[in-house]
């Protein structure tokens, strides 16, 4: 590459230089062609001239920035240029023809015999073209060949070209001497480079750690050294083996070896290299893997296949190893997996088995805190029902005195004080009398409430009027009730009767009634209706209208515990105590409510529990 380039660069500097000293001789060939023109006269010729020395000129000026064939071209052009003008003008005596010698040896030294000869042909058909014209006076000849022959610029003119013509033949000469010199002297160097190329090559190819085989046809035409002792046979012999002859008949997939090598001859033809595992022979029969590198390669228009052998025996033994050591340890870790997910299950399970007895644990300690809870409820019941009765008690007995004392003085006042009162005081004495009576019956009548709220019962049920537990209730709320609430009361009989603990059913309808009575803020309705359905179950509906609940607080108002109320004035414990009383009398309870528009509760009892 480099000794063509040399070649190029040595071409162009020949045509810069043929260009610059072709300029400088044209422009004086002008002025003596101008000088001339004053003599035989001016004609198209001379403009023709001139514009091809200003062509020159610019082809001159921009010789290095334009491409060596459009330079060569243009020399052919302007010295044809120069030669068509001459032989119109002065025939045969035409000094520009010693240019068809120079242009086709010029043209020679860039663009090839060939073309030059061409072109050579071509300038004389014009120049035998332009003598027949004359001989044949097509074109009239009118120069004076003795005047032309005898001035001067003639010979000057003949002289000038001359003088360009040897200079031109001198200047390519001495190029073409030097460029033979150079190519000989490059072709040395490049003959030494490819000789020291060749003894490096030769030195890497045999001493190479893998086994190199040369393959022309099929068959083995040198080797190096690793291969002679891979293959365990002597360069001798093995120059002129057949490939196959190192080959076992079958690959260990069980294809044949021979179609498998052509396979392989196709692919490295198509895509100039293979690389593969095969399972080679030695010359002594003995089989061992292999990792095969093939690369096809042209020389002079020779195929060879350059196929590189290295024995990866140990290789695929280690790796045999290293396989059946992973795979001891893939056994090992997993088997070591197996007991850690099993003894993570073992976890787990005793995990979960904790929660579920936790769980338990939790939900036996409500219950027994709810259970004390209920006792403790209960406790204070029976606490109030002792000290409600002993009131009840001590009251009745200065009770029964006052009333005594009435009845007497009622009839002191019919027998022995007539006589000395008026009418008007005996009536207004006896209604002194008749109220002090009415407050007697109130307070006899609470009292009685008291004693039924606060009886304890029996251990087992007895027959309870649904009524009068009602009642009593009302009653004991009377001073919350009174001048505020409304009690409407609906009842379908006048005595219902239930097999139950009265002391339960009383703790059950205060519950509610308070409940009701405490979210009515200011003034509201109760309504309390008793009913007996189809299935001889007890119906009592309390409704009131006061500031209800939401869905949230009825969800848990049953749960222990909980309460709207603030601390100190409810334990949230009166609702789930009606809700286990109504269920160990095999009842259930219903609750309706909106908020800001009242509850209704439903109390569902069978008759015989």
């Amino acid at each position: 590459m480099d000794g063509l380039r040399a070649l190029k660069d040595l071409r162009d500097d020949v045509v810069n230089k043929a260009l610059v000293i072709g300029f400088g001789f044209g422009v004086i060939s002008y002025l003596v062609t101008v000088v001339r023109a004053f003599s035989y006269g001016f004609n198209w010729t001379l403009y023709a001239i001139t514009l091809v020395v200003v062509y020159l000129g610019i082809l001159v000026y921009y010789r290095k920035k334009v491409k060596l064939g459009f330079k060569v071209l243009s020399v052919a052009f302007i010295i044809l240029m120069a030669l068509i003008t001459g032989l119109s003008k002065y025939g045969f005596l035409v000094s520009s023809k010693a240019y068809i010698i120079l242009i086709p040896i010029f043209v020679s030294f860039v663009m090839g015999y060939r073309r030059a000869i061409l072109l050579l042909i071509f300038f004389s058909f014009i120049y035998a073209l332009f003598g027949v014209l004359f001989v044949y006076e097509i074109i009239p000849y009118t120069i004076d060949v003795r005047a032309y022959i005898l001035s001067p610029i003639s010979w000057a003119m003949d002289i000038t070209i001359i003088i360009l013509t040897a200079a031109a033949l001198l200047v390519v000469g001495k190029k073409y001497s030097d460029s033979i010199l150079l190519n000989l002297a490059l072709i040395k160097q490049q003959n030494k480079e490819l000789n020291e190329r060749e003894r490096k090559f030769y030195l890497l190819f045999d001493h190479s750690f893998d086994a190199i085989l040369i393959v022309k046809d099929g068959f083995i035409v040198d080797v190096n050294t690793i291969a002679t002792k891979v293959l365990k046979v002597g360069k001798d012999e093995i120059v002129g083996m057949h490939i196959e002859d190192f080959a076992p008949e079958k690959q260990p997939d069980g294809t044949v070896s021979a179609l498998k090598m052509r396979e392989f001859a196709d692919e490295v033809r198509a895509n100039k290299s293979k690389s593969f595992e095969w399972r080679h022979q030695r010359y002594n029969g003995e089989e061992f893997d292999a990792e095969v590198h093939i690369a096809v390669i042209d020389v002079e228009e020779n195929e060879l296949f350059q196929v590189l052998i290295k024995d990866i025996t140990e290789q695929k033994q280690q790796q045999s190893e290293i396989e059946k050591y992973r795979l001891h340890l893939e056994n090992l870790v997993e088997k070591r997996t197996e007991a850690l997910n099993q003894a993570n299950q073992d976890l787990l399970n005793s995990n979960n088995q904790l929660r579920k007895q936790h769980a338990k644990l939790e939900k036996s300690i409500a219950e027994i805190k709810s259970m004390q809870e209920k006792l403790i409820e209960k406790e204070k019941m029976a606490s109030l029902g002792v000290m409600t009765s002993g009131v009840a008690h001590e009251i009745n007995n200065p009770l029964n005195f006052i009333q005594t004392g009435l009845y007497s003085l009622r009839n002191t006042f019919d027998t022995d004080l007539q006589k000395y009162l008026s009418q008007d005081d005996l009536t207004t004495n006896r209604q002194v009398i008749d109220y002090m009576e009415e407050g007697v019956n109130r307070i006899s009548s609470i009292v009685n409430s008291l004693g039924s709220f606060s009886s304890k019962g029996t251990a087992g049920f007895t027959v309870c009027n649904i009524n009068d537990v009602i009642e009593d209730c009302l009653v004991v709320l009377s001073h919350e009730i009174k001048n505020r609430i409304e009690i409407v009361k609906d009842f379908s009989a006048s005595k219902i009767e239930v097999m139950a603990s009265e002391d339960g059913l009383h703790q059950v309808f205060f519950s509610i009634l308070y409940n009701s009575v405490q979210a009515i803020k200011h003034d509201g309705v109760i309504t309390i209706k008793l009913s007996v359905d189809e299935n001889n179950n007890v119906i009592v509906f309390v409704r009131d209208n006061g500031m209800g609940m939401s869905k949230v607080t009825m969800k848990k108002m049953f749960d222990p515990f909980y309460t709207k109320k603030s601390p100190g004035e409810g334990s949230g414990l009166g609702m789930t105590i009606v809700y286990n009383i109504v269920k160990e009398h095999g009842g259930r309870v219903k609750v309706d409510s909106k908020l800001g528009e009242g509850t209704l509760i439903e109390v569902v009892l069978p008759i015989l529990a």
